[in-house]
């Protein structure tokens, strides 16, 4: 459970830094390597590498079962045929074996940074609205248990209903809100860094005295 929280965490920051790098590149104009994008990129690398490794001897629980599966021929079987694929690819270092300098005129190969955007497949499934509701009313429904074992007039009381009702409904409104918030900023934020990629793609880097007109 806790390496999938630091998974998650990794697969929605590493989306942006992606995203930013597909466009800027990991060398500078002049040629030097850009700190933050070497060291963010093997950061990333080491993390979905374990990742990876983790998810070959996790065991899981069939649906409509109560006991795990431990079987680590079973194990690596299924994620081969789910979510393997995805996850190697985002994982695949393509970009070490590229040149990418502005030197050689390489720097638009930047662009198969665009691939690693890939987990934003797996970072939709945190956005289940409907699940984190479960969730909470789970936790509730678990709390006014407790109250009401330790005092049974609580079970009887109609202000609490209501209020709990009021509570769920606000967390509700409020998630849903969250939800449409971030994803018109994950819109805006990637048309942004395709359309400004469509653009370096459509201007001539020869062009004399810097000035950049579109095909």
């Amino acid at each position: 459970m806790g390496w999938n929280v630091v998974d998650m965490l990794c697969c929605i920051v590493s989306c942006y830094v992606y995203g930013w790098m597909a466009l800027f590149g990991i060398y500078e104009a002049d040629g030097k390597e850009n700190r933050f994008a070497i060291v963010g990129d093997v950061i990333f690398f080491i993390i979905f590498t374990i990742t990876i490794i983790v998810n070959f001897i996790t065991d899981y629980t069939p649906q409509g079962e109560t006991q795990p599966v431990r079987n680590l021929e079973k194990i690596a079987k299924r994620y081969l045929r789910g979510n393997f694929m995805y996850d190697f690819v985002a994982w695949f270092p393509f970009h070490w074996l590229l040149d990418m300098s502005y030197k050689t005129g390489n720097h638009r190969r930047n662009t198969i940074f665009l691939i690693k955007i890939i987990r934003l497949r797996k970072v939709s499934s945190i956005f289940n609205v409907s699940f984190f509701m479960e969730e909470i009313k789970r936790m509730c429904y678990s709390h006014l248990a407790k109250l009401i074992a330790q005092d049974k007039r609580i079970g009887e009381n109609q202000d609490i209903d209501r209020n709990n009702i009021e509570f769920l409904m606000k967390v509700g409104y409020g998630l849903k809100t969250m939800k449409l918030a971030i994803i018109i900023f994950n819109i805006s934020y990637f048309v942004g860094i395709l359309w400004l990629i469509f653009c370096d793609f459509t201007t001539d880097p020869m062009q004399e005295n810097g000035d950049k007109n579109f095909v």
